[in-house]
């Protein structure tokens, strides 16, 4: 009762201040996306529509009082808005209408059409920065309990994660370890620019710490899909330093640490990578990968929401002389096979153009900003989103997230970003700034 009645507080406090603050309104409906208080606090707003509300609220209001100086129409929203149509388009031929509806379109058409609408309401430094926190400290609410278990027992696969128990969102354990991986470079941002914790040390303890966290919660998952995203992250990270030695110097003792004190049973767990063959939920992914493209070329524009449910996928048996194993309704794990069979190749190439798009957008942000001391904040920024959301891509390989929010709020921040860099890079350039992986060097300068 306590907990509902904290969640509700909470939630009525972000409708109140987004009366007098607009903006606090799509922070609120952040906060709803990443802290799910309808589940947490069950017995005081399981009945009510929280996210619907809070979106509903936020629109309105900006309509009626916040819509000084608008951002230019991008072609990351145009191509938001024309997926979140394709979305509703769909459902007139799905293969399974109820569960598409009912199961899926109900939330997933929600998270890509207000993506779309951020760009419109997170303007300024502020408000930006504002976004980045209320998602990460909301998030902590499933992140925050696996790495404490992970640091006083060594963790395992499959124990329970977070407030929330599921096998959905942050509550799945690849996803879990995907998004840790993914906000580390957000975390390591923090440390360095956030100017609403205004203590510099605090502000770096705080934001390495978080990092900290996010990387022994990864590895506490036992999740394989969190090994290619750390080994990925190290890879990008060493690409994006300017001091490529002292990154280098800076990355071994994580390595070398992790393969010390990491349980035998996490190292089991991630040889069975290089031995597929024997893994069963490995084969299992693989034949629903061979059954998604064999129903997207009979059905090029999509099946609707959640049509693996028709699939019947036979998995070789590992024990010989024994008959393959039939399953049917098994999940695509794989977020781009996932809009391939949902949404069909119109889908599939509208999402792809928004993750490239925004990559390159982000690195073009980061370059419009290099030099300009009043704007090292935005392109430190650039390259954190950008190494997040080249994390996220081949993690997500593995699972199927594609309509869950970590993609989309990607999308929203990078066009965010570029309006911002657009308008205030008119401002002449100074001298160079240090960049946003100099947190991870051992002697750490002072924060700017």
């Amino acid at each position: 009762m306590l907990r509902g009645l904290a969640c509700g507080l909470l939630y009525l406090a972000f409708l109140i201040l987004g009366s007098t603050a607009p903006f606090a309104l799509t922070l609120g409906y952040v906060w709803v996306d990443a802290f799910v208080p309808q589940d947490i606090g069950s017995m005081v707003l399981g009945a009510v529509p929280v996210a619907m509300v809070m979106g509903t609220a936020a629109i309105l209001l900006y309509v009626l009082a916040d819509r000084r100086a608008p951002p230019r129409l991008r072609w990351s929203t145009l191509l938001t808005v024309m997926m979140a149509a394709w979305c509703c388009v769909t459902l007139l031929w799905a293969v399974a209408p109820h569960f598409a509806v009912m199961d899926k379109w109900s939330w997933a058409f929600k998270t890509v059409l207000f993506s779309a609408f951020i760009p419109y309401v997170i303007r300024s430094r502020v408000q930006i920065e504002a976004f980045i926190l209320v998602f990460v400290f909301a998030s902590l609410i499933q992140i925050l309990p696996v790495g404490v278990k992970q640091l006083v027992s060594g963790g395992a696969y499959g124990m329970d994660h977070g407030l929330i128990l599921s096998n959905s969102g942050l509550s799945e354990s690849s996803t879990l370890a995907t998004v840790c991986l993914m906000l580390l470079p957000w975390a390591l941002w923090i440390s360095r620019h956030a100017l609403m914790v205004p203590l510099p040390r605090l502000r770096r303890i705080g934001g390495i710490g978080l990092a900290v966290m996010y990387l022994v919660t990864s590895v506490g998952t036992f999740a394989r899909t969190g090994l290619i995203g750390m080994a990925v992250l190290a890879m990008l990270v060493f690409m994006e330093s300017r001091r490529k030695l002292v990154t280098i110097v800076a990355i071994i003792p994580v390595v070398v640490a992790l393969v010390y004190f990491a349980p035998p049973s996490w190292t089991a767990r991630m040889d069975t990578i290089a031995h597929y063959q024997q893994d069963p939920s490995a084969m299992t992914r693989i034949e629903v990968w061979k059954w998604t493209l064999r129903f997207a070329s009979t059905h090029p524009l999509g099946g609707g929401f959640n049509s693996f449910i028709i699939d019947t996928i036979r998995i070789p048996s590992l024990a010989p002389g024994e008959p393959a194993v039939v399953q049917h309704g098994r999940a695509f794990h794989n977020s781009f096979m996932e809009v391939l069979g949902e949404q069909g190749f119109p889908g599939l190439a509208i999402f792809v153009a928004l993750v490239l798009g925004t990559w390159v957008s982000l690195k073009r942000t980061a370059r419009r900003c290099r030099g300009n001391p009043d704007l090292a904040w935005c392109e430190d920024l650039a390259k954190a989103l950008g190494v997040g959301l080249m994390v996220l891509v081949p993690c997500s390989m593995f699972i199927g997230i594609a309509f869950q929010p970590f993609y989309w709020y990607n999308f929203a921040l990078g066009a965010c970003l570029s309006e911002y860099a657009r308008r205030a890079s008119a401002k002449p350039a100074l001298v160079p700034a240090p960049g946003l992986f100099a947190a991870l060097e051992p002697a750490l300068s002072p924060a700017r």
